[in-house]
């Protein structure tokens, strides 16, 4: 995943969202599993891959789906394009950058 995130940040540097979200997801990447080697990596994943569903049943309502207008509206001149039904596929990535900054931060704090 590290190494799509850093190809997306290279070749998408113009897309404001997809790069910055790559930059910081990848950052997060390196510092946990390369610096850190934190031993919660595994409940991590489980708990964002559970999060996905109410995840896109919230964000599916808010980016339009069964609305006439959107509440949330995205740039697609500042992202891929890409859709996760109505979701940029950059929101799924960014979920996961703030679910495990989060946990992260529960985890640095708890000591």
């Amino acid at each position: 995943m590290a190494y799509v995130l850093v190809a997306l940040a290279f070749k998408y540097n113009e897309l404001a969202y997809t790069f910055w979200t790559s930059v910081f997801t990848f950052l997060f990447l390196l510092l946990h599993l390369v610096v850190l080697k934190k031993p919660y990596w595994s409940r991590l994943v489980f708990t964002f891959l559970v999060i996905l569903i109410p995840f896109f049943i919230v964000n599916g309502i808010l980016t339009g789906t069964g609305l006439e207008e959107p509440v949330v509206w995205y740039n697609n001149a500042e992202n891929l394009g890409i859709r996760l039904l109505t979701i940029p596929i950059e929101d799924a990535i960014y979920g996961f950058l703030l679910i495990g900054f989060n946990i992260s931060l529960y985890e640095f704090f708890k000591r």
